[in-house]
């Protein structure tokens, strides 16, 4: 992620730790690095790469943030050509062919919602030999080419998702922004995923909304009270307030 200034804050990379949770309830060994919450320098990174000699690196980008992630892979790959660098986020969801053209260092794009991609993913690429072209949701490059598989469906069910992975970031480094007057400790959540309009500028419009239930929301707000003391949660729902009753 992107070096923050004070005022902005630094937020969960909940898009991480919902993959590791989903990653880790299927016997999936998994750890996160946040370069930003954490203060982890290019040379540091490079370190951890080469102590912790990974097979897999899966990197979170938007689209401001593509250039730093391709630093990252490469990063990675001049340590371990062998290392299998997955790319998710926006700029793998709206530009997979165009990313994989232009970034050498990348070998897998995953388009769109990431749990059950990765999973079968992540899986496939520990086989002998692994068959992308089974895997849907990913674009791939083989033999100087670039393939991209069916989409995969959307998960209709949101409380069958494990709750965010937070064991494997320190929770304490994240913080709101300054100008606005949450207590700490603090954490983010969302309640849904989607939206249903169609908004032009939006890189999110679907027009599908998901909604997690009530009684799971409130699990989740429990976990962080008892077991992260957290007195102020931001919710980052799209569109938080679209179900009043709900709400």
């Amino acid at each position: 992620r992107d070096l923050v200034t004070e005022a902005e804050g630094v937020l969960e990379p909940l898009c991480l730790t919902y993959l590791a949770g989903y990653l880790k309830k299927n016997q999936i060994p998994i750890s996160i690095l946040d370069l930003t919450a954490d203060n982890i320098s290019y040379e540091r990174l490079a370190e951890i790469i080469k102590d912790k000699n990974p097979q897999i690196i899966g990197i979170h980008a938007n689209v401001p943030l593509v250039l730093k992630a391709a630093q990252v892979a490469k990063i990675a790959k001049e340590i371990n050509k062998e290392i299998k660098i997955i790319l998710g986020g926006h700029q793998a969801t709206s530009l997979p062919k165009e990313t994989l053209e232009n970034f050498s260092f990348f070998d897998i794009m995953v388009i769109g919602e990431g749990e059950e991609t990765l999973l079968e993913l992540v899986r496939e690429l520990n086989k002998e030999s692994p068959d992308l072209k089974k895997v849907k949701g990913i674009a791939y490059r083989e033999a100087g080419q670039v393939f991209i598989n069916p989409q995969r469906p959307l998960i209709e069910n949101l409380d069958l998702i494990p709750f965010p992975e937070r064991e494997l970031i320190n929770f304490s480094n994240y913080r709101p922004p300054t100008k606005a007057y949450y207590s700490k400790p603090f954490a983010t959540m969302i309640t849904s995923r989607g939206c249903p309009f169609y908004c032009i500028f939006c890189a999110y419009a679907r027009g599908v909304c998901r909604l997690r239930s009530p009684e799971n929301v409130i699990g989740e707000i429990e976990e962080l009270v008892k077991k992260y003391k957290v007195k102020s949660i931001l919710f980052y729902d799209d569109t938080l307030t679209f179900d009043k009753e709900r709400l």
